[in-house]
């Protein structure tokens, strides 16, 4: 949201969402906490002094896989330094931090490895990944069985992973975090479901393909131009497809079929959580 500043005497002001002071039980005169960081200003109704959250993962044995996860959700969580006791060298623990979580880095002390942070999630970051993730979603679904899918799909978790940690972090209300944990999941999942199709359904798609591709565009039409009123059609015309023409999508090869019908779904489902976060928004920039 955006607000105007206004000058008195030799200081500036700013006016609060009468929302968010209404749910922070926040009264005239009371005191909020501000945060200066580079670029912005975080302002909470409480001590936000930052606690650098660590965890100790004792790993031996565990192939790289579950090592993966493991480090995904104390990531996703919040935490900032991550001590790792496994069976990995600093090589392959690198290869997965470069690869699946951004803004850390990972270091050897005292022979033990340290994935750490380096920066911090921000809500303009948040912003810009969100862009970033559709554009990615936008280029699988296109061309699903183009070579590079494989590495598109691990940008895909990686930026999933990153905006999830941002609602962790950052100051968002929480009814927001609810409705983006959905929706970054569902798209999340679609990824996925587009990567095992390339994997498992040969080199063909299914005609409805293009269902997926028009479904898709009016969902990154609707978040980012802020109208759920884009997606009524769609949301009549998915749930026809999936209840009506199911048995025409399982068709020839089923397998395509099968993934075809996962991905119309998830994208169906995702208009669910991305209309709460439509209401959610609008609700923010009451005053």
């Amino acid at each position: 949201m955006n607000r105007n500043i206004i000058k008195q005497g030799q200081s500036y002001t700013l006016t609060l969402p009468k929302l968010w002071v209404e749910k922070q039980g926040l009264r005239e005169k009371d005191e909020v906490n501000i945060i200066q960081r580079e670029g912005e200003l975080v302002i909470s109704n409480k001590d936000t002094t930052e606690v650098i959250k660590e965890i100790n993962l004792d790993l031996p044995g565990i192939n790289e896989e579950a090592i993966v996860t493991f480090l995904s959700n104390a990531y996703r969580s919040g935490f900032d330094k991550i001590f790792l006791n496994s069976s990995l060298d600093l090589q392959s623990v690198q290869k997965i931090v470069d690869w699946y979580f951004l803004g850390f880095d990972v270091f050897e002390y005292k022979k033990q490895l340290v994935i750490e942070r380096v920066s911090e999630p921000s809500n303009d970051t948040f912003d810009s990944i969100m862009k970033n993730q559709f554009f990615v979603i936008g280029e699988i679904i296109k061309d699903v069985y183009n070579p590079n899918v494989d590495i598109l799909q691990k940008k895909v978790t990686k930026y999933s992973n990153y905006l999830r940690r941002c609602l962790n972090k950052s100051s968002f209300l929480s009814s927001d975090k609810i409705f983006y944990g959905e929706f970054i999941g569902d798209q999340q999942k679609l990824a996925r479901h587009c990567y095992h199709l390339k994997q498992q359904g040969g080199n063909k798609l299914s005609p409805l393909w293009k269902e997926v591709i028009q479904a898709f565009e009016i969902l990154r039409k609707a978040f980012f131009t802020q109208d759920y009123k884009i997606l009524l059609s769609s949301i009549v015309h998915l749930r026809k497809l999936l209840r009506d023409d199911l048995g025409s999508l399982l068709k020839g090869n089923r397998v395509v079929g099968y993934y075809t019908a996962l991905a119309l779904q998830e994208i169906y489902r995702s208009t669910s959580p991305l209309i709460g976060i439509i209401y959610s928004q609008r609700d923010s920039e009451s005053i």
